[in-house]
């Protein structure tokens, strides 16, 4: 049961996290490197909030300002990054992608200069631990397994059910085929970009009051991203989800049993394995 607990909450940081960027890949067929940077900033700007609203508030009240505030800030920096990069580079995805590069580089320096570089820890919202037939949770995990649950729900249901979702699926699909259709694409990938940001923000408010946080700490995050949406088939949020639950489950295993150091190396392995039998990922679909 603890492992499966285990399991539970790795999955469900790895999709917090990787979702925003499948979501931007699959339907704006660009790499955002900053997304890495858009999770720390939704993780200081939560730890702000709550070093100043915690004594007035409490803390699972400032933790949800928090959050809010972390995805409208992120989800701002999403249309900022959409205006001053994308739309003038236009189908340029080299181009955006070291634009992208050299502002996740700036953020961090910024953040740098101003938080310095030494780690900072976050006040969770829940404390102490939750008992689940034996097994032990912090309750501040319970959180990010919540929150995960309630971003991927919340994103089907916008994806498959409000109109502006498909929309975005039409430009998923087929961009020229949706531009015939009277679909502006460059509306739709605005709004993708922001809501991908966002979901990065929140990824860090509900990450931030697990670990201590830094300038750097969406490098490590973004890598494994990185292998996740590969595995699961670039652009596919659905085959992302999937790609979590396998590293989720992996990762854990090799923890639990001391191979923890053979992460990566595992990791990396396992991406050159799906790529090698198919190329484009386990639920991808040949372009």
């Amino acid at each position: 049961m603890q492992i499966l607990l285990n399991c539970l909450s790795l999955t469900s940081f790895y999709l917090c996290f990787a979702l925003g960027l499948a979501l931007v890949f699959g339907v704006m067929r660009i790499i955002n490197f900053a997304h890495g940077e858009f999770f720390m900033i939704g993780a200081y700007a939560t730890y702000l909030c709550i070093s100043t609203l915690s004594p007035q508030l409490g803390g699972p009240v400032a933790w949800a300002i928090g959050a809010i505030v972390a995805a409208a800030v992120t989800g701002l920096l999403g249309l900022v990054l959409h205006r001053i990069m994308v739309v003038p580079l236009g189908d340029k995805p080299l181009a955006i992608f070291i634009s992208t590069l050299a502002l996740s580089y700036v953020i961090q320096t910024i953040v740098f200069q101003i938080f310095g570089p030494v780690g900072l820890s976050i006040a969770p919202p829940m404390r102490g631990v939750v008992n689940f037939g034996g097994a032990i949770l912090p309750a501040s995990r319970l959180v990010v397994i919540g929150v995960a649950a309630v971003l991927a729900a919340g994103l089907w249901v916008f994806l498959m059910r409000s109109e502006a979702g498909r929309r975005i699926r039409a430009v998923a699909q087929n961009p020229r085929g949706a531009l015939l259709q009277g679909i502006r694409t460059e509306k739709v990938g605005r709004l993708t970009l922001i809501l991908g940001s966002s979901i990065a923000g929140i990824c860090g408010a509900a990450m931030g009051p697990i670990s201590q946080i830094s300038p750097f700490m969406g490098a490590g995050a973004l890598w494994k991203a990185f292998i996740i949406i590969i595995v699961g088939g670039i652009g596919n949020i659905w085959g992302a989800v999937a790609a979590a639950a396998i590293f989720g489950v992996l990762d854990t295993l090799m923890s639990q049993f001391g191979a923890g150091r053979f992460l990566a190396l595992t990791s990396a392995a396992v991406m050159l394995f799906v790529l090698s039998v198919k190329p484009s990922g386990l639920f991808g679909e040949k372009e």
